[in-house]
């Protein structure tokens, strides 16, 4: 009788840890989506509305985060695409911008923390200028001079 209720206890406890794991790792899995969706709305006046944004998009998913766990770099950089490499100096002049969002955060389980991370960047575009073979204006392809 003593066994028995011993291995129900221990079959109740690994349940219980086996739903928090996946649960951690749902929710890892979805905010991490919701870093690359906000990877495209960070320019250099948004920083702030990003980190708050993933703090709601956080809280939703039942991650505890605050904004000083979140980095957010919004830096210039000389990475080209593959077509901005066959397309650069001979039609356009490309200015590039690397975004990258890094976020910590601890989920516990049975009081044990577990620190986990989730980073992404990508190479954002922010302006392309055309280069007109015979004048010396190189006007830019949004409309402005």
């Amino acid at each position: 009788m003593r066994g028995a209720i011993i291995l129900i206890v221990a079959v109740v406890v690994l349940g219980y840890l086996g739903v928090k794991f996946g649960t951690m790792v749902k929710s890892k899995s979805d905010l991490t989506e919701r870093v690359d969706y906000r990877l495209d709305f960070v320019d250099e006046t948004s920083i702030a509305a990003v980190k708050q944004d993933l703090v709601h998009d956080a809280q939703r998913l039942g991650i505890e985060l605050v904004p000083d766990n979140i980095d957010i770099t919004y830096t210039d950089t000389e990475r080209r695409t593959l077509p901005q490499k066959l397309l650069e100096g001979r039609v356009a002049q490309f200015v590039n911008k690397q975004v990258a969002i890094k976020v910590r955060y601890v989920v516990r389980i049975l009081g044990v923390p577990f620190h986990q991370e989730i980073s992404n960047h990508k190479i954002k575009q922010v302006q392309a200028q055309r280069v007109e073979p015979n004048s010396g204006l190189v006007p830019s392809l949004d409309g402005t001079e």
